[in-house]
């Protein structure tokens, strides 16, 4: 599996369709999208990445507008699920939305960037009762 760094670049990515040709063969079994970028950071450097089969998406909290086009075509494009790690609080929750839905300020353009079909993969505050989980 190949690692792109696309913080040491920039891309328009509405412009490079072709983007998506590099992630045509691959062996992912899903799109993960997470939250906070030293969570991305551990993963990478643990290789979650190729033992989970995915292709890891960061947008270090709310993503730029090309971070959600790019985590769309990237669905679209490859007919993956997509997973999204984010905090059981207000804030993870928001941000959960925002991919999932889009922005209420940006709503001319939420349809266009929004991936309605993302999951929320965590704990949830039931859980913690149910699976006797302690801090």
């Amino acid at each position: 599996s190949t690692l792109f760094y696309c913080s040491l670049f920039a891309l328009r990515i509405p412009y490079c369709e072709h983007i998506l040709d590099n992630f045509k063969n691959n062996w992912a079994l899903f799109i993960l999208l997470v939250k906070k970028n030293t969570v991305f950071t551990h993963l990478v450097v643990d290789n979650f990445h190729k033992e989970a089969r995915c292709i890891m998406v960061t947008g270090k909290g709310f993503g730029h507008k090309a971070t959600k086009l790019f985590l769309k075509k990237l669905y679209y494009g490859l007919k993956l699920p997509v997973l999204a790690i984010v905090d059981c609080n207000p804030s993870g929750l928001h941000i959960f939305f925002y991919y999932k839905y889009g922005s209420v300020r940006k709503s001319f353009d939420s349809r266009d960037l929004a991936t309605p079909n993302i999951k929320w993969l965590g704990l949830r505050l039931s859980d913690i009762e149910k699976y006797e989980v302690h801090p």
